[in-house]
């Protein structure tokens, strides 16, 4: 049986669909929001609760989250746990261990302490990014950072610098079946699916998105 002849306008519509031979980005994932906080510091990045936070005041508060991770002698490709509520401090935090080319790991405060145990054995785990409300006990030998009581640093201790197929972050799964299943997640992976998404949906400078999933959500 002979096959089903397209019109010329689907096939049209089909093969743009299907046209995917782009450029892959090559920078890294923190690399364009450091650029908005040097070129528009004082635009609103952010809104938690009735509080606005500026480009500005991202850059020098993830500056000073990155500096103290440097004299905690963080070290390129180290695993960093972040286990911080909702909040513009998961922000800072995120972007400062990226600065010291560390790997984020995000997990949930909340959840189950032999899951989130089992996360920082398995991910080689010594320095935890939290908050001084958090009442959690640890393992032995883990540094923890508050991040709320972080000084702020200058947006010029923010570094771009690293290989974008390094990885940026480890994502885990909810481990219903067993052990959580970590997935390494690189910076070109990162970036090729956001920039992916503005692209096909037009995001642009001027948009507004509502922040519902969590951090360490896969």
């Amino acid at each position: 049986k002979d096959p089903v002849k397209l019109l010329e306008e689907d096939k049209t519509v089909i093969e743009a669909a299907n046209r995917t031979d782009l450029e892959l980005p090559k920078h890294l994932l923190h690399s364009e929001i450091i650029k908005r906080c040097k070129d528009m510091p004082e635009r609103i990045c952010c809104i938690q609760s009735e509080e606005e936070i500026t480009y500005g005041e991202l850059g020098r508060f993830s500056a000073g989250v990155a500096n103290v991770l440097k004299k905690a002698g963080i070290r390129s490709g180290e695993r960093i746990g972040v286990i911080i509520p909702k909040s513009i401090y998961q922000l800072y935090a995120v972007i400062g261990v990226l600065s010291e080319e560390g790997v984020y790991v995000p997990i949930d405060g909340s959840g189950a302490v032999k899951r989130r145990d089992e996360i920082i054995e398995n991910c080689g785990i010594t320095k935890v990014l939290t908050l001084s409300t958090e009442d959690q006990k640890y393992p032995a030998g883990i540094k923890l950072i508050n991040v709320d009581k972080v000084n702020v640093g200058d947006i010029s201790d923010i570094s771009v610098n690293g290989n974008d197929e390094n990885p940026a972050y480890i994502i885990h799964t909810s481990g219903s079946t067993g052990v959580p299943k970590g997935v390494v997640i690189s910076h070109k992976g990162a970036v090729n699916t956001i920039e992916d998404i503005n692209r096909r949906f037009r995001v642009t400078e001027n948009d507004i998105a509502i922040g519902l999933s969590n951090l360490w959500f896969d």
